[in-house]
C-alpha cells in the first residue's frame, strides 16, 4: 500500500518555463545543425555548424540524463541504466536513514552537541524568566487540568480501577514483606530504628506533661482497685510517686538497651523478625492468609467507596485551584519553576550533576531513538510509491535539471565553435610549416 507524500512536496510552478527553455534551446541548435548542413560549405557555415552540432549533442545528453533519473528510456543495454530514482527508491531512503543515524544521531555526535551548548544553562536562563516561567506554568495547569478531566471519565475510572487489581494480583505479598523486612534487618538498621524509638521515649520520660498524665491514670487505677486510699487522701499522692519511679525503671531499662548491643530485648527482636521471614518465605499457611487479605482488600466495598469519596474531593478541589490562574496553586507553580530555575544557577554542583545525568540519559537512549528514527525513515520511504516519489522529486529539483540542459547547450556550442576554431588555426600552422622554404 502506497502512502501519499509529504505536503511539502510541492511543483515548483516555475519547471514547465524552465523545460521551455532548455527545448527551445535543443530544437535551436537542431536547426542550426540542419540549416548549416543544407548551405553551401564556406568557413562561416562550417563554423556554424561545428557549433550547432556540438550544441545539439550537449542538449541530447543532458537531455538524456535528465530523463534517465525519472523515466525508462527503452533503448537496449541501456534501459536499466534508466529510471534511476524509481528503482532506487528504496535503497536511496535507507542510505539516507543511515546518514541520518551516523551523522546526526550518534552518540558521539548527540554528547557534542550537548556539551557544545549547555542545555542546562540556556533552559535555567531562559525559565528564569518571569514571563517564560509563567508560560511554563500555564502549560503544566493545563496538561494537569486535562488528566483530571479525562479521570472523571466512568470508563477511565473503571480501566484504573482494574489496572490496580491487576497490580495488586501480580504482587506477591509474602515475598514482598519477606524482601521489606530483610532490607529492614540489613545492616543493623532496625536497630538504629530501635535506638531512635528508645531516645524519643527518653524524652518523653523526662518531660512533666508525660509524668503528670501517667500520675492522671494511676489515680484512676488506684481510686477503681483501692478505694480506701481514697478516703484516706492517698490517691494522688502514690499515684505521682509511682508515676516518678516507673519512669525511673523504665529510664534504666532503656538505658541499659541502648548501650548494650547484646542486649536480650535485642536478641529477642532479631529472633522474632528472622522468624517472621522466615514464615514469609516458606510456611503455606501464611502465605494463604495473605493471598486471602489480598481478595479481602479487592472487594472490600467501604475501602474502595472511602477511596472512590477521597479521590472525587481532591480532584474537584484541585480542578478548581488550576482553572484559576491567580490561584494559590497556579502562583505556586510559576514560584516552583523559577524556584528550580534559581538553585540551578547559583549551585555550580546541581548543574554539572544535570548536564552529566543529561548526558547519560542522550548516551543510553542514543541508539534506540536513532535506531527507531531510522527505521521510520525507511519505511517511510518505501511505503511511497515509486512513479510519485520520483515525479515529486522532479518538481521539486526540476528547474535546476533543466538549467543543466541549457548549460549544457551553451558550453557544447562554446566549446564545438572553440575546437572549429583551434583546428583552423592548427591547419593554417601546418600549411605555413609545410610552404615555409
Amino acid at each position: 500500500m502506497s502512502l501519499p507524500l509529504p505536503s511539502l512536496m510541492r511543483p515548483s510552478s516555475s519547471l514547465s518555463q524552465a523545460k521551455r527553455r532548455a527545448n527551445a534551446l535543443l530544437l535551436a541548435a537542431l536547426a542550426g545543425f540542419l540549416l548549416t548542413s543544407l548551405l553551401p560549405i564556406n568557413p562561416w557555415t562550417a563554423f556554424c555548424k561545428a557549433v550547432s552540432e556540438a550544441a545539439l549533442v550537449g542538449a541530447l545528453a543532458d537531455l538524456f540524463a535528465v530523463t534517465a533519473l525519472f523515466r525508462r528510456i527503452p533503448i537496449p543495454w541501456l534501459s536499466r541504466h534508466t529510471a534511476v530514482i524509481p528503482r532506487n527508491k528504496d535503497r536511496i531512503g535507507t542510505n539516507l536513514a543511515l546518514f541520518v543515524e551516523d551523522k546526526f544521531l550518534s552518540k558521539d555526535t548527540l554528547l557534542l552537541l550537548m556539551r557544545q551548548h549547555d542545555p542546562v544553562q540556556k533552559v535555567a536562563h531562559w525559565l528564569a524568566q518571569e514571563s517564560n516561567a509563567r508560560h511554563i506554568s500555564d502549560l503544566l495547569r493545563r496538561a494537569l487540568i486535562g488528566a483530571l478531566e479525562i479521570s472523571d471519565d466512568q470508563e477511565i475510572q473503571k480501566f484504573i480501577r482494574q489496572s490496580a487489581h491487576t497490580l495488586i494480583d501480580q504482587l506477591n505479598l509474602a515475598e514482598l514483606s519477606a524482601h521489606m523486612l530483610e532490607q529492614l534487618v540489613k545492616d543493623g538498621r532496625h536497630q538504629e530504628l530501635l535506638d531512635a524509638c528508645i531516645v524519643h521515649v527518653q524524652v518523653q520520660l523526662q518531660n512533666e506533661d508525660t509524668r503528670q498524665a501517667v500520675a492522671e491514670k494511676l489515680a484512676q487505677w488506684l481510686k477503681q482497685e483501692y478505694s480506701l486510699l481514697e478516703t484516706l487522701h492517698l490517691t494522688h499522692l502514690l499515684s505521682a510517686k509511682l508515676a516518678s519511679k516507673l519512669a525511673e525503671m523504665l529510664a534504666t531499662v532503656l538505658k541499659e538497651i541502648s548501650t548494650s548491643d547484646t542486649h536480650d530485648l535485642r536478641q529477642y527482636i532479631n529472633r522474632q523478625i528472622a522468624i517472621l521471614i522466615s514464615r514469609l518465605q516458606h510456611d503455606e499457611n501464611w502465605q494463604s492468609r495473605l493471598d486471602e487479605f489480598r481478595v479481602q482488600l479487592k472487594q472490600d466495598s467501604a475501602l474502595n467507596q472511602y477511596i472512590s469519596d477521597l479521590w472525587r474531593t481532591t480532584r474537584l478541589h484541585l480542578l478548581e485551584q488550576l482553572r484559576h490562574t491567580d490561584s494559590n496553586l497556579g502562583i505556586k507553580l510559576q514560584q516552583a519553576c523559577l524556584w528550580v530555575a534559581e538553585q540551578i544557577l547559583q549551585q555550580e554542583a546541581l548543574k554539572a550533576s544535570l548536564q552529566k545525568h543529561l548526558e547519560n540519559i542522550a548516551a543510553n537512549l542514543a541508539p534506540e531513538f536513532s535506531a527507531f528514527l531510522s527505521r521510520h525513515i525507511i519505511n517511510t520511504v518505501h511505503g511511497w510509491d515509486a512513479q510519485e516519489t520520483s515525479l515529486q522529486i522532479e518538481h521539486n529539483i526540476g528547474k535546476d535539471l533543466q538549467s543543466i540542459r541549457v548549460s549544457g547547450t551553451v558550453v557544447g556550442g562554446l566549446l564545438g565553435g572553440l575546437l572549429y576554431a583551434l583546428t583552423l588555426l592548427g591547419q593554417q600552422l601546418q600549411h605555413l610549416w609545410s610552404t615555409t622554404p
